[in-house]
Parts: structure tokens; sequence; C-alpha cells
């Protein structure tokens, strides 16, 4: 998925790479400007990184550099700082009929002296402009708090995470969230490598361990096995249990011995008071209105 998305080959309007301290996204945010250039012209937005150290080797001649040199305009006025209007700035821009693609190195500074929303307008209304074909971006999520990246990942339509390299024969792993036009959503996790270029040779999708080893058993283990004495019982063993009378269970046997047989249709009791019995025939509630 990675791969296809990075090469254009699965359509991705708008790209945001979110990476933090420990997880570098510069590695692919330099296999997107390389790919990129070599299909349309690109506007590189730079707001953190020196742009010839995004650029690398790569061929420049499609690459057009849009540097905010002075970012608070101590030196004066600026056409780029942090307070301008994106928006704006691309729509002015001389356009001819040929598509283009623009690359924001971070955004990361643009929020903090705006706010979210506003940069999510600007990313909303720059993937609107015409002849435009994608719009990528990098964020540094360890300085923002989680709804600034959950608002921006629903605002682009592919968000990729870098996340901790587990396996050193890969660059990198990353967490990959594509949405399709067509409404399908693809969440998953692949390794990739680049080579020296920064292009994307391989990429494939992340497997746990267990998985890979298929050791994933639902069968719980068995206390008994390998004792020098056998705890379960044979088939035979089991019969003869169940025949066994033990001491303590009367059976109907021996319990009808002890019985005092009864003939005959039925027993009466016949009960003859005497003096000491205080036996009254008159109803005792008898003065009672009930």
């Amino acid at each position: 998925m990675l791969k296809e998305i990075i090469r254009g080959q699965e359509k991705a309007p708008i790209v945001m790479i979110e990476d933090n301290l420990d997880s570098s996204g510069v590695p692919l945010l330099r296999s997107f400007i390389r790919n990129m250039s070599q299909n349309v012209k690109l506007h590189l937005v730079t707001y953190e990184y020196n742009p010839q150290s995004l650029l690398c080797d790569f061929d420049s001649s499609a690459v057009q550099l849009h540097s905010v040199g002075d970012p608070l305009q101590w030196d004066g006025p600026a056409a780029l700082h942090l307070g301008t209007d994106l928006h704006q700035y691309f729509e002015s821009l001389p356009h001819s009929n040929e598509e283009f693609s623009v690359v924001i190195d971070c955004i990361s500074r643009p929020i903090h002296h705006k706010s979210t929303s506003h940069m999510c307008r600007q990313i909303g209304m720059i993937s609107r402009l015409p002849k435009l074909s994608q719009i990528v971006f990098m964020i540094h999520s360890d300085l923002h708090e989680m709804s600034t990246t959950c608002l921006l990942e629903h605002t682009a339509s592919t968000g990729i995470s870098i996340l901790p390299l587990i396996d050193q024969t890969y660059t990198g792993l990353c967490s990959v969230l594509h949405k399709r036009q067509s409404g399908k959503i693809t969440r998953l996790k692949e390794h990739y490598m680049l080579n020296a270029s920064f292009d994307v040779i391989e990429s494939e999708e992340f497997k746990p361990i267990s998985q890979m080893l298929n050791i994933v058993s639902d069968a719980q283990p068995n206390p008994a096995a390998n004792l020098t004495f056998n705890l379960s019982l044979s088939d035979k063993e089991k019969q003869d249990r169940s025949q066994l009378v033990l001491p303590y269970v009367h059976n109907k046997l021996k319990s009808n011995e002890g019985q005092v047989q009864i003939s005959g249709a039925g027993a009466k009791i016949f009960y003859q008071p005497d003096e000491a019995d205080d036996f009254d025939e008159e109803d005792p509630d008898e003065d009672l209105d009930i």
C-alpha cells in the first residue's frame, strides 16, 4: 500500500506524515518529493528544514522553492511567513494549465502560531485548487495534543504514522490509514525499505512474530504430561469404578432390610385424650367477629 501511494499508483490527494523525536519522517518525505517531482511541477514549502537537505541529489528543475526565512518578519515584510494565508499565497502564484503538487515540510510551527482549525481549513482549501494533484505535509506528533492529530487525520485522505523500527533489515515501520474515494478505509502496518536515492524499493505488511511462526494455539497445557506416575484412568478402570459400591452409600437392597413391612390396606392412628389433656371441643374464636 505505501509503495503504491508514494509512486502515485494509489490516489491520495492529501497525505499526512506523522513523526516524532524517536522516529523521523524525513526519509519518507524525501521519497515523496523525489517521486512527485518526476511527475508534475512541485512547490516545496519549508518552515523548518533546509530545502537542499530535502532535495538531496534530486533533479530540482521541476521544483519551485518557497522557504520561510523570516517567520516572524523581524527583518521587514516577507511574502511567506508563519501568518501567511497559504491558500491565497498559492492562488496568487502564476499557474499554467499543467498540474502541480505541494509539499510542506512541517506544519507544527504554523499550528502553534495560528491554530489547528485554521491549518485544517488551509489544507482543505489548497486541496481544492484547480490543477492541484496532491498535497503532502508532515507534523511532529510529540509537539501537539492528540486532538490536533485527530483533526488533521480527519482532514487528510491518507495518514502515515512513523513507528519505532523492530526489524533492522528495513528502513522503517509505519502505520497507514488510507481512505479511498469509494468510502473504503484501509488500516495496516507496513515495513518499508528505501535505497540511496530515497526511492521505495520494497514495502510489505508487518506481521507479529507469533503470527509469522504459526505458534498460535488454543490448546491448554496438560499438567499430567511427562509424569513418572499415571493420573488418568483407562476405560476398564472407569467401568470398574462406576460399579463399585462404597460403604457409606445405602443402596435399595440394604435399606429395605431394616424396614418394617406393614401389610393391609393401610394404618390408622386412634387417640383418646386423658384427664391431663386440656381438650375443649368449643371454638375458642367463636366470640370474635371474623
